[in-house]
Parts: C-alpha cells; sequence; structure tokens
C-alpha cells in the first residue's frame, strides 16, 4: 500500500511536470495508471479530469470529477471539481445543473472568483437578471483585474439599461486586454448610451 502512494504522488509530480512545459497530453498514461492504482484519491481523480477536459472528453472527464467530489466531500477542496463540473454540464447546455455545480462551488469557497463569473452567466442564460448581476458583482469584488469578469458585469449592466454604470467595468476590462474586441465595442455602445460619445454620422 505505501509503494502504490508513493506511485501516485509521483503521478501527480509528473503531471505538474508536463503542466509546466505545456505537455499535459503526455502525462495522460501515468495518471490513468494512479487512478488505477489508488483509486481513492480525490486529487489524482481531479487531475486525469482536467487532462480529459483538455482533450475534450466531457464524458470521461465527468465521471472522475463525480469521484472527485464525493472522495473531497463537503471540504473546500472539493469547489474546483464541482466548478469543472459546472463546465462540463455548460458544454452539454444544462445550464440549470451548472448553476447547481457552481452553486455548491461558491458555498464551499465563497472567495472562487472564477466560479461567482461563471455562476453569473447561468443566470443570465436563466434569465435570472437579480441573481446574475450579483454573481458579476461578487466576481468583479474578488477578482478586479479579471477583465473576463469585468466585461461580464458591464455587458449585463448594459444589458439592464444602466449605461451609465457599465461604463468603468467596461473600460477597465478594455484597459486590461486591449485587444478585445467585444470589450472595446461594448464600451462605444455604453458610451453613446451614455451620452458620452456622438453617434456616427451616416
Amino acid at each position: 500500500m505505501r509503494g502504490s502512494h508513493i506511485k501516485v504522488l509521483s503521478g501527480i509530480a509528473l503531471w505538474e511536470a508536463h503542466q509546466a512545459f505545456g505537455r499535459p497530453d503526455a502525462a495522460r498514461p501515468e495518471f490513468e495508471l494512479a487512478v488505477a492504482i489508488n483509486p481513492a484519491s480525490a486529487q489524482a481523480q481531479l487531475n486525469l479530469a482536467v487532462l480529459q477536459l483538455e482533450a475534450g472528453d466531457g464524458d470521461a472527464a465527468a465521471e472522475h470529477l463525480d469521484r472527485a467530489i464525493k472522495l473531497f466531500g463537503k471540504k473546500p477542496n472539493a469547489a474546483y471539481p464541482h466548478y469543472l463540473r459546472a463546465k462540463v454540464y455548460t458544454l452539454r447546455r444544462d445550464t440549470a445543473r451548472a448553476a447547481a455545480e457552481l452553486g455548491q462551488a461558491v458555498a464551499l469557497r465563497p472567495d472562487f472568483a472564477e466560479a461567482w463569473s461563471d455562476l453569473g452567466e447561468a443566470r443570465k442564460a436563466a434569465f435570472d437578471d437579480a441573481g446574475a448581476l450579483a454573481a458579476f458583482q461578487r466576481a468583479v469584488e474578488l477578482s478586479p483585474g479579471d477583465a473576463v469578469a469585468q466585461i461580464r458585469l458591464g455587458l449585463k449592466l448594459l444589458d439592464l439599461d444602466k449605461a451609465h454604470e457599465a461604463v468603468p467595468h467596461l473600460q477597465e476590462a478594455a484597459r486590461l486586454d486591449p485587444k478585445n474586441q467585444s470589450a472595446l465595442n461594448a464600451l462605444q455602445l455604453a458610451l453613446r448610451k451614455d451620452g458620452r460619445l456622438s453617434r456616427p454620422t451616416p
């Protein structure tokens, strides 16, 4: 049993090394072996699921994410697999279950900015304006330097006809990611709606 534990740890270390060098696919056989040796390793289950998601194999990833969630239990470490499980549901266009998984993620880790941002998107898809806005605002509070969080909040405010409030978030998104054409277009629209930019002459 001690030898199996060592092999699992070495698999984790090898996966991290491949990640660092941009070759996570090369670690997949090692991690599949690590999971086979010790299926009760929540971290091994999670890391294999990450590799499978990167390879576009959502169905296989879902199985290992479910196992990781069960093994981690109701602890903060389970927040990340819940977050990734939501991504699988999103790929399947099941926004209700995605929102439920993201709700679990932020309940376990209230400081999980990316999960709050994705929860906003899930609520937005469900036409829950108030819930989406609250989630986007929380994401920006936690991670103001995240361009995606800023643009999502700005776009939601713009959608709610709150152009004046949207402008600073879209400005920050454009500053953080100057090549993001969506942010630039949304900023121009917000400035125009707020009366700070004249309409182009036909």
